[in-house]
């Protein structure tokens, strides 16, 4: 059988992906571009976006800026209706695939 490569071989290597993909903060200037090389963002939006943020007018401001517009968010889709509870019935489930549940939870029991 054929070894695998290992990229990931500590747990240094580990916070550098992570860092790197964006699951925890980076710490240099590469984890920093690789994270945004990786992010679906472009990047001339962040640098308007920044040139746009003033930190001193953040850190003077007595009270919060308070926001003209509340934005929700719901999803497109119901999933409450469309997804049901196998075990009573009420899923939108293949014949095939509740055999194969019964199959693995008979399994267990035995």
């Amino acid at each position: 059988m054929a070894n695998k490569k290992r990229y990931i071989k500590n747990e240094s290597d580990l916070l550098k992906a992570m860092r790197s993909t964006g699951f925890c903060f980076p710490t240099n200037d590469s984890e920093q571009k690789m994270s945004l090389k990786l992010s679906s963002i472009d990047d001339s939006l962040i640098q308007e976006s920044a040139l746009e943020i003033n930190p001193i007018e953040i850190w003077d401001a007595d009270n919060p800026i308070e926001y003209d517009e509340v934005i929700t968010l719901k999803p497109e889709v119901d999933y409450t209706q469309e997804w049901g509870i196998a075990a009573k019935g009420k899923a939108k489930i293949s014949k095939s695939a509740l055999d194969k549940i019964l199959k693995n939870q008979n399994k267990k029991k035995d």
